[in-house]
């Protein structure tokens, strides 16, 4: 995992920013300190952000079973994962494998400030990204990035049903 975590993306001068609230971002791999953070994050973000599109059964077995050690099995065995710090803190991470987006959460008192949007561009890899089973609430930020909704599903966790949607983005360059 070491080898992962080596590189170090800052966001600088070099990249438009337009939103405030988002310089002085470091973007960079996760490493094995992180994933109590990572996993805060994410328990928040199911906790105060997806009320509007899920019940509090579905919300709170969503959240059962889950724990920090989740994050670094899902690195250990092939998962990517980019975190986002600023002023020392780690506020959002992002992961995929291949082409499937994974996750992606901001910590809800940082949410719309932007951070979201400059994690799915902080990283060339990225670019590799078709696939996203969207929560209910992203949909239309992923539609921002060209994800288009494919068809809706769900997971089944201890018998109650968690719905998402299945996202594709284009290809940009169709083959003939």
């Amino acid at each position: 995992m070491q080898d992962q975590l080596s590189e170090l993306v800052v966001l600088s001068c070099c990249v438009d920013i337009v939103h405030k609230g988002v310089a002085d971002i470091l973007f960079r791999p996760m490493e094995e300190r992180d994933s109590a953070r990572i996993h805060d994050i994410h328990t928040d973000c199911i906790m105060l952000s997806l009320g509007k599109h899920y019940t509090s059964l579905q919300i709170r077995t969503w959240l059962e079973g889950r724990s920090p050690y989740g994050y670094l099995y899902g690195a250990m065995t092939g998962e990517n994962y980019l975190v986002a710090e600023q002023e020392g803190l780690l506020v959002a991470f992002i992961s995929w494998r291949g082409d499937e987006l994974r996750s992606l959460f901001v910590c809800p008192e940082r949410q719309q400030s932007g951070i979201g949007s400059l994690l799915l561009r902080c990283d060339d890899r990225l670019a590799d990204v078709k696939y996203v089973q969207a929560t209910l609430n992203a949909v239309g930020f992923y539609g921002k990035f060209g994800f288009e909704p494919v068809s809706s599903g769900y997971v089944e966790k201890r018998g109650v049903r968690i719905p998402y949607m299945h996202m594709r983005k284009p290809d940009v360059h169709p083959t003939h």
